[in-house]
């Protein structure tokens, strides 16, 4: 009876670190790409109609701080914006500050749960499922790739109640500026940081796993 418990526990934490681990390299990377994007809308020199690149810089800027920063409200200085427009950058700023709170709490959890299974020479235990993340995300991106457009209007209608998000570009031309090209270049981001941070714990868990021999 005692083995079976044992298996049982052993399974449960493995399970609870794997999560907490993949939580806490989704919204970190999530975190770094939205942080990256200010240097892509600079690259990627956009225009709207009567207005400068450096003046689109300035309130994408606005943008960037209000979508991070608890409380506030969002006004450009430069680019129109419309009420509905407003709305879904409230909407969006929710979802990146929820996405704030599981990367500082599962970053936490997920430092411990590693201390320990470093400490007990257990990290190689992460190395199969890590494998399995590594080939399956850029897999999951291709497919994702091939049809964006679908996949991007199907995750919108998922997560958002209204359909605020289908703005106009008379009314809201930071369309423009985001537009499909940019959206999968920030995904493609994403899926390279999160690779990134999949390939360096599997590494450090196969080295550990290489020293213990």
């Amino acid at each position: 009876m005692n083995g079976i418990l044992a298996n049982i526990k052993y399974y449960l934490v493995a399970i609870l670190t794997g999560s907490i681990m993949v939580l806490f390299f989704i919204s970190m990377a999530i975190f770094i790409t939205l942080n990256i994007t200010p240097i892509m809308v600079y690259l990627s020199h956009h225009e709207i109609f009567g207005i400068t690149h450096a003046q689109v810089m300035s309130d994408y800027w606005r943008l960037m701080s209000y979508l991070q920063i608890p409380g506030g409200s969002l006004h450009f200085k430069f680019v129109a914006i419309s009420v509905s427009g407003q709305q879904h950058f409230s909407d969006v700023k929710n979802l990146f500050l929820l996405n704030e709170i599981v990367l500082v709490l599962s970053g936490f959890a997920g430092s411990i749960l590693l201390w320990n299974k470093k400490k007990k020479h257990q990290l190689w235990q992460l190395m199969f499922p890590l494998q399995g993340l590594i080939v399956g995300v850029p897999i999951l991106f291709t497919i994702l790739a091939i049809n964006f457009n679908h996949y991007f209007v199907v995750f919108h209608k998922l997560v958002f109640s209204n359909n605020d998000w289908l703005f106009d570009p008379v009314t809201d031309p930071i369309i423009n500026v985001l537009d499909e090209t940019f959206f999968t270049q920030t995904l493609l981001l994403f899926v390279i940081l999160l690779e990134v941070e999949l390939v360096s714990l599997y590494l450090i868990s196969k080295h550990q796993s290489s020293s213990s021999v």
